[in-house]
């Protein structure tokens, strides 16, 4: 049996990867349908982009994440608004086109300006070398702080989407647009809203990611990936879905590494993914279509 600080540092890791799994979920169930291809490069972007601030400032990557996170989501929203409405009412390869050349432009800047080096947060955040005892176990303290920030965003999440008259917007938008629009509801605004709280969740996790492991301009790709796994583990739409796919996909991962070595960790994620596929398409918690 796996000791269980693996399991442990499965679960805390798989709910970053659930927080950024939401964010493209939220995007793909608010904006028709929409795939965005970018999503893990937004990610990438904002583990950069607290770098640069912690660097240059001092301050913990974690205040930084209150200024880029904003950034983050402004991005989004001005993406959404100035190419991607213009875009939805046509054939949907058109916007899939667009995210693709998005995702080379932010991959491409990043490696002119941080270079191709990996880089890491943690040397940013001196308590990234602390341990907690948790259960009988000792972790790092860094995965903790992961874990219960991931979760916060989803509860501010949930309330925001349940309890606000743009999160009541978002959700008529998403279930019948048309009908939305009747109601008054201005959909190309409410999408900018949508993407950008997706991209400032992918912000969130990305900067969290960074604090854990080390990233390159080229994990954006990884990261999409990732969280179309997680969406397909726990299913479209569903905010709890994502967050279990995460946590599964986060313990096979670290399952993985401890039994077969890190070089099988994703491999034995995309595996599982597939049988997710072939057995429940729908996913845990989604809704048969």
């Amino acid at each position: 049996m796996a000791p269980p600080e693996v399991i442990l540092m499965g679960t805390f890791t798989g709910a970053i990867y659930g927080l950024i799994g939401i964010g493209l979920s939220l995007i793909f169930t608010g904006i028709r349908n929409m795939i965005n291809l970018a999503h893990g490069h937004l990610a990438v972007l904002a583990a950069y982009l607290a770098l640069t601030l912690s660097s240059n400032s001092m301050l913990d990557p974690l205040i930084c994440a209150l200024l880029v996170v904003p950034i983050v989501f402004a991005l989004g929203a001005i993406i959404q608004y100035g190419a991607v409405n213009r875009l939805i009412y046509r054939s949907p390869t058109i916007p899939l086109i667009l995210f693709a050349g998005i995702a080379s432009i932010i991959e491409n800047v990043a490696l002119l300006v941080w270079h191709p080096d990996p880089r890491s947060l943690a040397p940013l955040a001196p308590y990234s070398l602390l341990t907690v005892s948790l259960l009988g176990v000792r972790l790092p303290l860094i995965y903790l702080v992961g874990f219960l920030i991931s979760l916060g965003s989803m509860l501010i999440l949930y309330t925001f989407l349940k309890h606000t008259d743009i999160g009541r917007a978002i959700r008529a938008a998403s279930e019948d647009p048309e009908y939305a629009e009747c109601l008054g509801v201005d959909t190309k605004k409410i999408y900018a809203y949508t993407f950008g709280i997706g991209g400032a969740l992918a912000a969130i996790a990305g900067i969290m990611v960074g604090l854990i492991y080390l990233f390159v301009p080229s994990d954006g790709w990884p990261y999409t990936i990732l969280s179309f796994g997680v969406i397909v583990l726990g299913g479209v739409g569903s905010m709890r879905g994502a967050f279990v796919g995460g946590v599964i996909l986060g313990i096979s991962q670290q399952l993985s590494a401890y039994y077969l070595g890190v070089a099988y960790q994703y491999f034995v994620g995309y595996i599982l993914i597939l049988a997710v596929l072939a057995l429940r398409p729908q996913g845990i918690f989604g809704m048969r279509v």
